[in-house]
């Protein structure tokens, strides 16, 4: 059976039909660096936030990718948003979505993808990194991270 089967698959080296999808395409890409602070106004490390507009195909989104130098966990939410020359929204991500951020892991936010028509669109991106008690999502019993006061990036990205 498994001799036929083998056969059948063409000894192994399987041809897909449907093509590979293009590369993504950074149209435009900011990053900001911020100094995460405590409660009390002491340094508590660096979150540095990459805001991308990317192409695929005939498709554009909006990431985040969030990486910090923090003492504990913290958790990342907020808002991307693709806007189009006079402002109206083309998509948002889901502002409850929630992405833990991790000594040496990244916390990444995205758009639902769009079609690409005329100009690119700007990105805007309203983020927040919360640590401690006031993190958004954290279950009682899971490792907090050190009190930290929230540490907000809110930028827009056009391509050149």
């Amino acid at each position: 059976m498994r001799r036929a089967l083998w056969a059948l698959l063409g000894g192994g080296v399987l041809a897909s039909a449907v093509p590979a999808a293009p590369a993504p395409e950074v149209l435009a890409q900011r990053t900001v660096t911020q100094a995460a602070r405590t409660l009390a106004g002491q340094a508590a490390g660096e979150v540095h936030a990459t805001v991308q507009l990317v192409r695929q195909g005939d498709a554009l989104q909006a990431r985040a990718s969030l990486t910090g130098t923090l003492t504990g966990p913290a958790v990342v939410n907020g808002t991307l948003r693709l806007v189009d020359g006079n402002g109206q929204e083309l998509t948002r991500s889901n502002p409850r979505q929630l992405a833990p951020l991790r000594a040496g892991q990244a916390a990444e936010l995205v758009t639902p993808t769009t079609s690409a028509t005329g100009e690119a669109p700007c990105v805007d991106a309203q983020l927040t990194v919360w640590s401690g008690a006031q993190a958004p999502g954290q279950d009682a019993a899971a490792p907090r991270g050190p009190e930290l006061r929230p540490t907000v990036f809110a930028l827009r990205l056009c391509p050149p």
